[in-house]
């Protein structure tokens, strides 16, 4: 082979490693184009939804606040600072799943029941259920939590 193929042969590569960083500089800048769109169009969407209510579905357009609570998958979860598109399923330093709430087994009462009181009860298939007070009373076994009591609602 000549030195001047091989000088050919340097330019035609030289010419397209040129053309193949001026493609790709001219790629970034219609990528970050594209982002700068997709943040404005995400913006304009989520000046859209309204805001969140506690205890539906997580959307990734709502603002949420320390508090809020969202239920992903059939899981709840509370949130722990402000975010917005950020899973919580994904994302454990913005939410955390949300505790139930523990309640008194009836058998731990004693005395007077306040109306609010709630407290853990098998149900009439043996299945431990949530009740809460209607009607404030002194506990006694014929106030038992069950269904049609004056005295007791199932919450859960």
């Amino acid at each position: 082979m000549t030195e001047l193929s091989l000088l050919e042969k340097a330019r035609t590569a030289n010419a397209a490693i040129k053309a193949q960083r001026s493609e790709n500089e001219a790629l970034r800048s219609e990528n970050a184009t594209l982002q700068t769109e997709k943040t404005e169009l995400e913006l304009a969407i989520a000046a859209l939804v309204p805001p969140p209510v506690d205890g539906e579905e997580w959307n990734k357009y709502k603002n949420y606040t320390t508090g809020n609570r969202v239920v992903q998958n059939g899981v709840n979860y509370v949130g722990l600072k402000a975010s917005r598109g950020k899973a919580p399923e994904e994302s454990p330093e913005h939410w955390e799943v949300e505790k139930a709430p523990s309640y008194p087994h009836w058998n731990d009462l004693s005395g007077f029941i306040e109306k609010g009181t709630r407290c853990i009860y098998p149900d009439g298939d043996g299945v431990d259920v949530v009740w809460e007070c209607q009607l404030a009373h002194n506990k006694f076994s014929t106030f038992k939590p069950k269904d049609g009591s004056e005295q007791w609602e199932r919450v859960t």
